[in-house]
């Protein structure tokens, strides 16, 4: 993290502070007078007195000048505010900002104070300094910016953007945004610029997919600095008209807040209905695997088969030859390619209220740019897909959900705001003026939002009625209204003495959740997992798995969990060897929808013996089926395509069609869907049921 500089003597703010805090006195007194002196005559209207006819004019007089006092210091409050000018500041942009001073280091100025040095860029291209200007202040941006600010938020607060139709423009006039300093933007948004071959100035089309959010918006706007032409998507995937009573993901809300964003910026907006497509290979599947009592993941599909399918097909529409989004992810040369990985921390993470990162020395930045500008064309070429690597915000990373996108879709996707912190993206919509600086972000699945997951659930599906079951006495704990509302890790509710309870597993067939108390409970722990589906991102790493026989990386069965390790075996050598050809084949953009695992897996189905051999194989790599998780026949069959994964310690809530990505470090393999959780720990030590797993390969170690 960046250490704050001294901000030095600033001689005006204690006596701003104290202005400010005198008028704010001044105020409360005064009111408190006119509030008295309203009582006053109210008390001689009302009540009969002694007091002489002569003093009447004098009462009412004293109460006309406090009531013409107060109105002043009102008005003068308003004018300059009670907070002052150094809080506001503080407040908006925190204590100090950026300053770029020297190739691959990071300084900071205090606000007010003189002008650093010209950028690195502009010393070293020569460039001479600009002339020294006085400073704006923070609190009042430029004016086509204010002018676009001001006319935006007006058109949201009245709700006036005109109905346009299926993907027509919306008519955009403001001026664009006032160009973020180089400090602002940071080494790190030009490191990932340049990992992904943006250089400036080459005029290439790039649909942004714009949500209404700050992620999208700060995205376009860096785009636009970059020297792109960018124009705006909004996506409608979801018709409210559907349902009743939705409030929590108004659609017609994104799009208003989506218009407002392209017209700061300057930029068209167009609107893509995809609600068609959304329905049929997104929600339609979610709901199915629901109704048989899984627990899926929408959000992976959604990114798969609109974000980066439809939305690719849009953009050629429009003829755009790249697409961007606001992800919290970044891309990498291809594997095999001349250049490296973008520079992180070991970890891949950094602590989410950190600086900028620094850019990199002169040399070592213009080798990095050549480099991905050359990985970038041979991507392009079909010589290799880009490899997906982790958002260095690790509270932010987005890459869980990015982990089933089509390779071959990678070669046109840019994710400008990976290389940044979240409060980083706030602080440059901030600083720009975009209106969804401080928009609240969204939370949960967008059909959904933030209701109740049981109560949407029960408007599509009819409830499964079913019965808790204690797992140490073996005893009902009471009925449960729908087994498709629980599911693996969640605390139902019961009520009473088990509101510490926690589902470990269902048995979809008979009707019955299996409860355990407390969170450390070894029911909820198992040391296993049976993977199906397998999707490859990288094709070396599927290549090892297959010539090796078990593959050491690291894992996420949850989005908001950090990577653990793990070991990986395949079922059927053989299986693995054909998915990894078709990874392979993607990676060499043999077809943008490659064979991949499904085609293998729908083989392996029709083959009559191919489930039973493949049984007979995982309970020779020692996995064991949990107890506890009974599900389908057409969930519940064991495919040669299968994967046993190996957790190095006990993983909690192991769920059957939640997502198994895979990591190497920075890099995201791909993902799998999780078929089965192997036994407990509560039944390995009950019922003795071993899961013990050939060690790795010497060479895969580590």
């Amino acid at each position: 993290m960046a250490m704050i500089a001294s901000q030095g003597p600033q001689p005006m703010s204690w006596l701003e502070d104290v202005f400010h805090g005198a008028l704010t006195a001044t105020l409360l007194v005064l009111n408190a007078c006119l509030v008295g002196c309203i009582l006053v005559c109210a008390s001689l209207l009302l009540v009969p007195s002694g007091l002489p006819s002569e003093l009447v004019p004098h009462v009412i007089g004293l109460l006309l000048l406090a009531a013409a006092l107060a109105f002043s210091v009102n008005w003068l409050v308003s004018l300059t505010g009670t907070v002052s000018p150094a809080e506001q500041q503080q407040e908006l942009f925190g204590d100090a900002e950026p300053d770029l001073t020297a190739a691959g280091s990071t300084t900071v100025r205090p606000l007010g104070a003189p002008p650093s040095p010209p950028p690195v860029e502009q010393r070293l291209a020569g460039v001479p300094p600009e002339p020294a200007s006085v400073p704006s202040s923070p609190l009042r941006p430029a004016a086509g910016v204010a002018t676009a600010a001001a006319a935006a938020a007006e058109e949201i607060e009245e709700g006036a953007v005109a109905e346009a139709g299926k993907d027509k423009d919306f008519a955009t006039h403001a001026q664009p945004a006032a160009r973020l300093s180089t400090a602002a933007v940071g080494g790190a948004a030009k490191q990932q610029l340049a990992a992904q071959g943006l250089l400036p100035g080459q005029g290439r089309r790039v649909a942004v997919g714009i949500s209404g959010g700050v992620d999208s918006a700060v995205a376009a706007m860096l785009l636009q600095q970059q020297g792109y032409e960018v124009v705006g998507v909004f996506m409608r995937n979801w018709d409210e008209s559907e349902e009743t009573g939705n409030q929590n993901c108004s659609v017609e809300k994104d799009a208003r807040d989506a218009a407002a964003v392209c017209r700061q910026l300057g930029i068209p907006l167009h609107e893509a209905d995809f609600v068609s497509q959304y329905w049929n290979q997104v929600f339609s599947e979610f709901l199915a695997q629901c109704g048989r009592g899984l627990t899926p993941n929408p959000d992976l599909a959604c990114n798969r088969h609109i974000k980066f399918d439809a939305l690719l097909a849009f953009a050629d529409k429009l003829g755009a030859e790249l697409v961007a989004t606001g992800h919290y992810a970044r891309l990498a040369p291809p594997e095999g390619g001349s250049a490296s990985a973008p520079p992180s921390s070991s970890s891949g993470a950094v602590d989410a209220a950190a600086a900028v990162a620094p850019q990199p020395p002169p040399q070592a930045a213009a080798a990095a740019a050549a480099a991905a500008a050359g990985a970038a064309g041979a991507a392009a070429g079909g010589e290799g897909v880009p490899r997906l690597l982790r958002g260095l915000d690790s509270h932010k990373d987005q890459t869980y959900f990015l982990a089933s996108v089509q390779p071959a879709a990678l070669r046109r996707v840019l994710f400008p705001v990976g290389h940044l912190p979240k409060p980083e993206v706030r602080r440059m919509a901030a600083e720009a003026g975009l209106l969804p600086a401080e928009r609240r972000s969204s939370a949960g699945i967008c059909f959904i939002g933030r209701r109740n997951f049981g109560d949407f659930l029960s408007q599509y599906l009819p409830p499964l009625p079913g019965a808790y079951v204690d797992v140490d006495s073996g005893q009902g704990l009471g009925p449960c209204p729908d087994l498709h509302a629980v599911t693996h890790g969640q605390r139902p509710g019961i009520g009473g003495a088990h509101d510490r309870v926690y589902c470990v597993g269902k048995d979809v067939v008979e009707g019955v959740v299996y409860v355990a108390a407390g969170r450390e409970h070894p029911a909820l722990l198992c040391t296993t997992a049976l993977l199906r589906t397998p999707h490859w991102l990288s094709a070396a790493h599927a290549r090892q798995l297959a010539e090796h026989g078990s593959l050491r990386c690291e894992y996420k069965a949850r989005y908001g969990h950090q990577p653990r390790p793990c070991t990986l075996y395949p079922i059927s050598q053989e299986a693995a060897a054909s998915l990894a050809a078709a990874a392979a084949a993607a990676a060499a953009g043999a077809s943008r929808e490659p064979a991949g695992a499904a085609v293998a897996e729908a083989a392996a189905a029709a083959d009559a013996a191919g489930h039973a051999e493949a049984e007979a194989a995982a309970e020779r790599l020692g996995f064991r089926r949990s107890s506890f998780c009974r599900l389908q026949p057409e969930d519940s069959r064991v495919l040669p395509t299968y994967l046993v994964a190996r957790f190095d310690e006990p993983a909690a809530a192991i769920t059957p069609q939640q997502a198994f990505v895979l990591y190497d470090g920075e890099q995201c393999l791909g993902a799998a869907l999780i078929a089965l959780p192997g036994a407990s720990l509560h039944e390995q030590t009950s019922i003795g049921s071993s899961t013990q797993l050939p060690p790795p390969a010497a060479e895969d170690a580590g």
